[in-house]
């Protein structure tokens, strides 16, 4: 099916992602709350990503979230995906992150010609 919206957010996002790091991986809206164990303490996310130990990994985002925080949630994930299991949000992770923000916006200058 060809994407309907003239204006989608969500697969600028995925083209940044696929353009740089273009590694297999499935995104699943959630649309229960989320929780995940940080600092020994049981917390709602806007989303994680599973890494299987065989298949492709597993990107979650919150169904209920605004926008503009899914929208973050998934470069946040994909930035996951691309430095791999073993990366927290160190330097590489960070690095990720920001190449992926930067051609989300490039990809946008390029839609609209700003």
């Amino acid at each position: 099916m060809e994407n309907p919206f003239k204006i989608d957010p969500f697969a600028m996002v995925y083209e940044a992602y696929e353009r740089l790091y273009s590694k297999e991986c499935n995104v699943n809206w959630y649309a229960d709350d989320i929780e995940q164990e940080i600092d020994g303490h049981e917390c709602n996310v806007f989303g994680f990503t599973d890494f299987p130990e065989e298949g492709e990994p597993e990107i979650y985002i919150n169904a209920n979230a605004s926008v503009q925080i899914a929208l973050e949630t998934l470069a946040h994930e994909f930035a996951h995906v691309a430095v791999g299991a073993d990366k927290d949000h160190g330097p590489e992770w960070e690095e990720a992150f920001e190449n992926i923000h930067k051609e989300y916006e490039r990809i946008g200058a390029e839609q609209f010609g700003n």
